[in-house]
């Protein structure tokens, strides 16, 4: 079983510090000025990212099944037939 099964609040919590935790960084690469640090936040974004992708594509699982997917071919039902109409003079009530 994987985080996700067992425990959905985990993951909510894990995404959650890896969100606020990267946007800390970005802030902290502003104040500090320095190209190296901007260089290295980019690359931890870049590694995250990365990382992030592709657990979700493991999670998912593998495309197999539907590569060799053929749709298939079900007969439309039968159009329903009208209710034959009233012909005539319509009821007048209360003659």
């Amino acid at each position: 079983m994987n985080l996700l099964d067992r425990s959905p609040g985990a993951v909510i919590t894990l995404a959650n510090v890896i969100l606020y935790s990267t946007v800390l960084i970005e802030c902290w690469m502003l104040t500090t000025g320095s190209l190296a640090f901007m260089v290295a936040t980019m690359g931890l974004i870049i590694s995250i990212a990365a990382f992030l992708c592709t657990w979700m594509m493991r999670l998912m699982g593998p495309e197999e099944h539907a590569l060799d997917y053929e749709p298939q071919t079900v007969a439309a039902p039968a159009a329903a037939q009208p209710a034959p109409a009233l012909l005539g003079r319509a009821a007048v009530l209360g003659s």
